[in-house]
């Protein structure tokens, strides 16, 4: 992957990033040291589903939102 996406709601993100990056460290992400955090509420069916989509298309695509 190109950046590990970690749906959380809490403060585990920092753990569960690092375990990601240092589990998988060959991959692009790991590499890279991307991760991005999503909320689980941005991630089932309802309004905020949209704020989850930017967060990962920003997260995949930097460049395309500067």
């Amino acid at each position: 992957p190109e950046v590990f996406v970690i749906v959380d709601n809490g403060p585990d993100f920092a753990n569960k990033s690092e375990f990601l990056l240092k589990t998988f460290p060959n991959t692009p992400a790991g590499r890279d040291h991307r991760s991005v955090m999503v909320l689980d509420s941005q991630v089932v069916s309802g309004f905020r589903i949209i704020e989850g989509i930017e967060i990962i298309a920003r997260a995949l695509h930097p460049d395309v939102f500067k």
